[in-house]
This record gives C-alpha cells, structure tokens and sequence, in this order.
C-alpha cells in the first residue's frame, strides 16, 4: 500500500445554549468532501478554553460525557453509530486528570480504515440535554484525513518552486 498524505482540518460544532435538542448535524466543509478519513480527535474545557474558529468556550466535561457520534457514509448506511465521544478523547492535562473525578482519556486512538464519511448527514447526540448550558458552547474535532490519489499525487509534486 502506497503511503498516504495525512492532512487535518479542525471543525467545530455548535451546541445553542439553553437548547432541548438533542440531535445536531455535522456540518459541511468543503475540505472534508470525498476524502478518506484517518482519526477523529476532541477536546473539552479542562484541556482548549476556547475554540481558534469561532473563539467560543468548549464544552466542559460532564456535557461532554453525554455526547454520542455517528458517521454515514455516502451509501447511506451507518457505519458508526452512537459511539461515545469519550472514545475521541486522546490527551488530557496531567493537571486536569487528578482535578477531575472519572476522567476518561482513551491512549488508543478510535482509527478508521479511509471509509468516506457523508457529514451533513452525521450527527453527534446528546444523552441528557440538562446539561447544555445557558450559553452557546462549541464542541472542537480535528478530522485526520487523506485525498484522493489524483489530488495526493499533485500535493506530492508540489514545490516552493512550483506553486499552484
């Protein structure tokens, strides 16, 4: 198998302060569109304050620990289906960890095998809804993903001499 060029993207997702909805949909990125995912990686309050996209606060822990995933693909089949966010959850302050009472971090990364995830179709779930707060809160994933190979090989010739 041919090495494949990771690239990242940082996305994030809006919880409506004092909302009862307990179903959101992921948005859409242009940059996420027919690539190949890699890993999924987030983060709470305890460890990023503040989202660097919209410089809203994070979501704290015990919302977080209520959040499930799903991810179709373009088939329109499930092919992850409400896995707890907490499986995404892959550092975490030393600090934070004796603070906070059952913090989970998992130090096994949920990998994926290059499925293509259809987002405007996923959508994260919120097991207990009393827990979003009065105040919009975001929650921060960084999607680890790969191009097609059309596109890779183009990145792969790219130079400073030769800018596209």
């Amino acid at each position: 198998m041919a090495r494949k060029l990771i690239k990242s993207e940082v996305i994030e997702v809006k919880i409506i302060g004092g909302s009862t909805t307990n179903k959101i949909q992921l948005p859409d990125v242009p940059n996420l569109r027919n690539v190949h995912l890699w890993n999924i990686e987030s983060w709470t309050l305890q460890e990023i304050p503040v989202s660097i996209l919209s410089n809203t606060p994070l979501v704290n822990q015990a919302l977080y620990s209520s959040i499930f995933l799903t991810l179709q693909s373009y088939n329109g089949k499930n092919f992850m289906w409400q896995k707890p966010l907490l499986s995404f959850k892959n550092v975490a302050s030393t600090i934070v960890l004796p603070a906070v009472a059952n913090t989970f971090v998992s130090w096994f990364p949920t990998l994926f095998a290059g499925q293509k995830v259809n987002w405007p179709k996923s959508y994260i779930e919120i097991a207990n809804v009393a827990l979003i707060p009065a105040a919009t809160v975001v929650l921060l994933l960084d999607i680890s993903y790969s191009e097609s190979e059309a596109i890779e090989k183009k990145d792969k010739k790219a130079s400073f001499r030769q800018q596209s």
